[in-house]
């Protein structure tokens, strides 16, 4: 009777361990997507923005359509936006790859500058500091005898890091808890469950001895 109680167990319990697992898993990857489409749809405004705070308009033809890169995208953006609250780091280069305008905040760090192994789009990246970042890479023309610059705005993966901490935490802990609840529920309904047929086995094992 232990023997089919200890199979029962060795079955059961590693099974709901496995589904314990799955759960979480997927439960981990569903709010990392979540978080991630909320910084790229805070990317995407900012890129957006980018755009419209540097429009230039079109210049009169006796210049010769020569028009100047603003001097400064990242302010431009930031006044556009109206909110000291939003912290993003900004770069833009010619089609040289020359830097032509670049936040404060960056200090000494650089962004990828957008080529053939940063496509235009959202993906993850570091500052040399450390930091994760999630950046945005487009290309923005300034005027018609400029041609085109390449930008790239970032914002911190700070924040979305230490939830998804937080989550992996909690997720272990509730696993424990439940692998060790559910253990002690089978473990309990097993033995109830076997009770009955441990009890008949006793009596008929009494029974051959009797006979004997």
């Amino acid at each position: 009777m232990k023997s089919i109680r200890s199979q029962l167990l060795l079955l059961l319990v590693p099974s709901f361990i496995v589904i314990a697992i799955l759960a979480g898993t997927t439960l981990y990857f569903s709010e990392k997507r979540r978080l991630i489409g909320s910084l790229d749809n805070e990317l995407n405004k900012l890129a957006r923005a980018v755009q419209l705070a540097n429009r230039m308009p079109k210049p009169p033809r006796r210049f010769g359509g020569n028009m100047k890169v603003p001097n400064d995208i990242a302010k431009n953006t930031k006044r556009l936006l109206n909110d000291g609250d939003i912290v993003f780091f900004l770069q833009a280069w010619d089609e040289g790859g020359a830097t032509l305008s670049k936040s404060e905040n960056l200090t000494e760090n650089q962004l990828s500058f957008l080529n053939e192994q940063h496509q235009q789009g959202n993906y993850n990246n570091q500052l040399a500091s450390g930091e994760d970042i999630r950046v945005n890479s487009f290309v923005m023309r300034i005027g018609p005898a400029r041609g085109r610059i390449a930008v790239s705005v970032a914002i911190e993966k700070t924040e979305m890091n230490k939830q998804l901490a937080t989550l992996i935490y909690k997720l272990i802990i509730g696993g424990i808890f439940f692998c060790c609840l559910l253990s002690f529920m089978l473990v309990f309904t097993i033995r109830r469950t076997l009770s009955p047929i441990q009890s008949l086995s006793e009596k008929v094992a009494e029974v051959e001895v009797f006979v004997c």
